[in-house]
């Protein structure tokens, strides 16, 4: 009879412990992950390629499709509400509606589900974009989970933190590649040898012009919901 007693005031203590441990609120990105990365590359460009909702999937693999909707061909606005379909490891496939709820100047640009209740774990995006030079630039990604509850952090956001901190490190490489990739067909459009060549024949009508207002490369996507055109290549060539 006295241990059953000292069972039950144990288990009454434990349960009330973690009563008060979930009600207590915190700063859900007090230990958000990030990944912070130079690129050689100007920073608007690095902005419209990492947002074309074509690239997304290229390069955060827990988007396998990402799109906006058939009644909002607004270019990315506050506000704007996109598709995505996530991938969560362990968890499966299900679809939540992002908000862009930040956006400052392509400098700075945050996503969260447009209703919590949509996304297990309420998952807020931040990419960050600013440049250090003129051919290069800092990429920043934030991932945080928008669950204030204390027991949620100290146990399952632990875990999620740390596979989220895994799919950030793949995400660095796979983005950089991606827009250095894109930024040198961007430039060289002919080849990096046959630009080269280039240099070398005397000025005409047809080669006086600067690269960057050279013949559209459709194959080359600048971003938002854009397509490369003459237009759009004149506004990077003031960064290099």
């Amino acid at each position: 009879m006295k241990y059953g007693l000292g069972i039950r005031l144990l288990i009454a203590f434990i349960v009330g412990g973690i009563a008060v441990v979930y009600k207590i609120k915190i700063n859900p990105r007090y230990k958000q992950s990030e990944i912070n990365i130079a690129i050689k590359a100007p920073r608007r460009f690095t902005f419209d390629t990492l947002t074309n909702l074509k690239n997304v999937p290229k390069y955060f693999s827990w988007i396998s499709d990402l799109k906006e909707s058939k009644f909002d061909r607004r270019n990315i606005s506050l506000g704007k509400v996109y598709y995505g379909v996530v991938n969560m490891p362990f968890l499966g496939q299900h679809e939540v509606k992002y908000k862009v709820t930040e956006l400052k100047d392509f400098n700075w640009i945050t996503l969260r589900p447009e209703r919590p209740k949509q996304s297990w774990f309420n998952t807020e995006v931040t990419f960050t974009f600013f440049a250090i030079t003129n051919e290069e630039m800092h990429l920043g990604v934030k991932i945080a989970y928008h669950r204030t509850s204390a027991l949620f952090q100290i146990t399952l956001g632990r875990y999620l933190r740390y596979i989220t901190d895994q799919q950030l490190d793949r995400l660095s490489i796979a983005a950089k590649n991606l827009v250095l990739t894109k930024w040198e067909k961007f430039r060289f459009p002919h080849g990096r040898h046959n630009a080269t060549k280039r240099k070398t024949v005397p000025k005409s009508k047809s080669n006086s012009k600067n690269i960057f207002m050279g013949k559209d490369q459709s194959s080359i996507s600048s971003g938002g919901n854009y397509t490369t055109s003459t237009t759009d290549k004149t506004k990077y060539s003031d960064e290099l």
